[in-house]
């Protein structure tokens, strides 16, 4: 029993820093886009679709 729930804790907080990456990577990718996005204007285009994706895989991994 001891080993099914240490590697449950194990498993949660690989989702926990599976996670983190996702969403750190994602924010910056947001920012470098609103950089991007400052001199090409067209390219702000992207963040409310990049918006949708952070959210689906945000429900994914949940």
């Amino acid at each position: 029993m001891r080993i099914l729930e240490s590697g449950k804790a194990n498993a949660n907080a690989k989702t926990r820093k599976a996670r983190f990456a996702i969403t750190t990577y994602l924010t910056t990718f947001l920012i470098e886009l609103i950089i991007t996005g400052l001199n090409s204007p067209h390219e702000l285009a992207m963040i409310p679709l990049m918006l949708i994706f952070a959210i689906a895989i945000q429900i994914i991994i949940k």
